[in-house]
């Protein structure tokens, strides 16, 4: 499965991804300097979460669930957000096909100095190695890294195998892929772009 990037001046990658059920498509950026995935919150208003694209609607969602009475800030340069640990269901693409059950992620109800950011949230690929009880329990224990639950996840390795990897063009008119699953070689070969591959196992 391949999503495409926008390519933001070549500072930043936001493509689409689906959090929730039914699925609620969101725009977020693809992230290799942190790990953890995070979106703005419907609770959040306006003054403390300056979104552009749209909140993540989690009282739609019937497979959501939170732990408000616990928080996690992470810090981005100047900015930074605060949300509440939550799990809920992922999706790679806008069909059922391809989506995990009970991924956890941070669901943002403050920030600050992110008023450049476009998109919904962030999807943080950096492999950090989890603690097993963020594994276990992350409502409590707090939320562990995007790619160290793919890892964990039987489904990620049995459905989508257990790499991704991303393409990114230096050309703003030219989208990016992200492709989960495996890799395009055609894109990895062509002379004139810049090319990363990140490895899940």
């Amino acid at each position: 499965m391949s999503i495409d990037l926008d390519n933001l001046k070549n500072m930043g990658y936001e493509g689409k991804f689906w959090f929730g059920q039914p699925a609620q498509e969101m725009q977020v950026i693809f992230d290799t300097g942190s790990a953890l995935a995070w979106v703005f919150s419907e609770k959040c208003d306006e003054k403390k979460c300056p979104v552009k694209n749209g909140r993540y609607h989690q009282s739609k969602s019937s497979s959501f669930v939170e732990n408000e009475k616990a928080g996690q800030a992470l810090q981005y340069g100047k900015g930074k957000v605060l949300g509440h640990p939550a799990k809920d269901q992922i999706c790679f693409s806008s069909d059922s096909n391809h989506c995990i059950k009970d991924v956890s992620f941070l669901t943002v109800v403050n920030s600050a100095d992110l008023s450049a950011l476009r998109g919904s949230g962030l999807v943080g690929l950096a492999p950090t190695p989890p603690h097993k009880e963020e594994l276990d329990d992350p409502l409590q224990h707090g939320v562990p890294g995007f790619v160290a639950q793919l890892k964990n996840s039987k489904s990620y390795k049995d459905d989508l195998m257990s790499v991704f990897s991303i393409y990114l063009s230096n050309d703003e008119k030219s989208p990016g892929k992200m492709t989960f699953g495996g890799f395009n070689m055609a894109l990895a070969q062509k002379g004139k772009t810049e090319k990363d591959i990140f490895w899940a196992d």
